[in-house]
Order: C-alpha cells, then sequence, then structure tokens
C-alpha cells in the first residue's frame, strides 16, 4: 500500500498569500486545496477533505477561529494552523486552546512552516505504516469472517477445517454473542457445500405450528403421520447447509421431533 500525497487547505482572503502558500507547500510534497474566504471553506467542508489546513486568522464575515472550529468538528484528524498579519500573545493563546496545532504571524518563516507540515506528514507515515501492519496482521489471522490470535481461537479454527468436510449434522454451543452463526456460516463456506445454498432459520422468532410446517417440509409425515406436498426448508436447503438457530428455544416436543426428523435426514 503506497502512502498518498497528504492535502493542504489554505484558507486565505489574499490570492497573493495563497497563491505562496500553495507553491510552498506543493514543494514540501502536498497537494492543495485553497478557498478564498471562511463561508467558501464552511460550503466545502467534509471529513477527508485535507490533513492540514493554514487558515488565516482574520478574514471578514466568517474569521479563522470560527473555521478552526468547524474544522475540529467535521474531521478531527485534520490539523489547523492559524497564520496572521497581526499577532498578539492573546491571539496565540486562544488559536491553541481552541485546538490549533501553531499560530504563525506573517510573513511566515519558511523554515518553521517547513517543519510544521514535515511533522505532519511525519505522523502520517506513521498512521499508514500502522494500518499497513495492522492489515496484514489481519489478513494472517482472518478465518471466514472471523479475526484472531488466541490459542483457543486458532484451534477452534482448526477444528471447523476438520469438522467442516466430513460432518452431516453439527451442533455450536455458546453463549448469545459469541459467534455461533460465524461458526456455522463457516463451516459451510470451508465444507463441500459451499457452491450451495446457506438457509438460515431463527427458532425462537417463529410460532410452533409455522415452524413445523416451514422447516420440516414434506417429511413431516415422519412424525404426525400427516401427508404434505410442501417443501420446506429442509428441501430449500437440500445440497446446502440449514442452520436452525437458537434451537435450544424450541419447545422440548418440538425438539425431540426435529431430532427424530435430523435422524431420518442423516440416513438418507
Amino acid at each position: 500500500m503506497t502512502p498518498r500525497r497528504p492535502t493542504l487547505l489554505v484558507v486565505d482572503d489574499e490570492p497573493s498569500m495563497r497563491t505562496l502558500l500553495q507553491t510552498f507547500a506543493q514543494k514540501e510534497g502536498f497537494d492543495v486545496v485553497a478557498a478564498g474566504d471562511g463561508c467558501q471553506t464552511l460550503e466545502w467542508l467534509r471529513p477527508g477533505l485535507a490533513d492540514v489546513a493554514i487558515v488565516d486568522l482574520r478574514m471578514p464575515q466568517v474569521d479563522g477561529l470560527e473555521v478552526l472550529a468547524a474544522i475540529r468538528a467535521t474531521d478531527s484528524g485534520c490539523q489547523v494552523i492559524l497564520m496572521t498579519g497581526d499577532p498578539s500573545v492573546d491571539s496565540a493563546v486562544q488559536a491553541v486552546k481552541a485546538g490549533a496545532l501553531d499560530y504563525l504571524s506573517k510573513p511566515f518563516d519558511a523554515n518553521r512552516l517547513r517543519g510544521l507540515l514535515a511533522g505532519v506528514r511525519d505522523e502520517l507515515d506513521r498512521r499508514h505504516a500502522v494500518l499497513t501492519s495492522e492489515t496484514a496482521l489481519a489478513r494472517r489471522l482472518e478465518f471466514c469472517g472471523m479475526i484472531a490470535r488466541s490459542a483457543v481461537m486458532q484451534e477452534l479454527f482448526a477444528m471447523i477445517r476438520r469438522v467442516a468436510a466430513h460432518a452431516r449434522t453439527v451442533l455450536v454451543s455458546g453463549e448469545t454473542g459469541t459467534g455461533k452463526e460465524l461458526v456455522a456460516s463457516s463451516l459451510h463456506r470451508v465444507g463441500p457445500r459451499a457452491s450451495r445454498r446457506l438457509v438460515t432459520v431463527n427458532c425462537s422468532a417463529i410460532v410452533e405450528p409455522l415452524f413445523e410446517s416451514e422447516v420440516f417440509g414434506h417429511v413431516r409425515g415422519a412424525f404426525t403421520g400427516a401427508a404434505t406436498d410442501k417443501a420446506g426448508l429442509f428441501e430449500a436447503a437440500n445440497g446446502g447447509t440449514l442452520v436452525l438457530d437458537e434451537v435450544g428455544e424450541l419447545a422440548l416436543p418440538m425438539q425431540a421431533k426435529l431430532l427424530r426428523t435430523l435422524e431420518t435426514w442423516r440416513r438418507k
């Protein structure tokens, strides 16, 4: 992943200053977006517009402090350098308190500004390096949408690979929120039925008569003695995988019927 060129937003109502800052920043390796006043900047603002901004403090209608506040509210990752031709200790303190990276006076000190821009660029490079490293690590630790580095989870991934190739019926147990559906999905994805359908039924959200009709379908006669030509989800998932989520929420008599149906299905 190649680092992109950072972007500088220049906000100043003096065209000559905008041109000077644009030329300077481009030589320092920045792309530049320029706005002629605070109002225009507020219209343009969006997350990711710029990595750093140089904003004139004294502008008509919307001044630099207002622009600074808007930038910090819209994109907290964008650093802001305030600049003014009428510097004072009070305004510098106010700027820093408002969240400015630094406060420069006009005409600006080229070496100081170069150092500030270099610091921003170095910080972006560090973020990029960390992101690249974390992305590469996540790829190595990812398994069917699950990411883990612990020995227990790696053993679970290995077990899924072993079981998926052979088992026709699998019971996945665990507390709510521990990822049982992800495990069920991964069993489907790495098994021989991966190219077929994955059908999931939430057993806790379906009433018993409808569950019996929709899930058992044409094998309903196996435990009721009533024939039906309704296909049901067993047939809908035929050749693929049927996931019965929260099966423990079913009434006990229905669980017994389901067990007998599964045993019948496994012998097919």
